[in-house]
């Protein structure tokens, strides 16, 4: 099992594993929740369109970013900012600044976190 011997991206993997399975979770929620706080279907929508538009425009500040600050560090950065979007989720009364918030730091930790992950993965592993 050859597979198993590069100890660098088993912990990768591990950390994926628990990242996957607790983003997973939380975005059925996420989306279950903004419903309950009163935003309509279309708004749920448009909501997560947003986060979407924002990371495709945030996606080229990683390539800005990760020679300077390396990628291990994004990857941290990416993975604390995922959890900062659940602050503002938390105070989401309908349409307004919270949810803004809400839209804007999901992007941006997603960005963040993904786009690195994906670039330290392929820089860890082995030909």
């Amino acid at each position: 099992m050859a597979y198993l011997k590069n100890s660098a991206v088993n912990f990768l993997n591990l950390h994926y594993g628990l990242h996957a399975l607790a983003l997973n979770g939380a975005g059925a929620f996420f989306a279950v929740f903004l419903l309950k706080a009163g935003l309509s279907i279309p708004a749920v929508f448009a909501a997560i369109a947003l986060v979407i538009a924002v990371r495709f425009l945030t996606r080229p500040l990683i390539l800005v970013l990760a020679p300077r600050t390396g990628l291990r560090a994004l990857v941290v950065f990416g993975t604390i900012f995922t959890g900062v979007q659940y602050l503002f989720l938390a105070e989401v009364r309908g349409v307004d600044v919270m949810l803004l918030g809400f839209c804007i730091s999901a992007a941006i930790g997603d960005t963040f976190y993904w786009t690195s992950y994906h670039a330290y993965f392929a820089a860890l592993g082995d030909s």
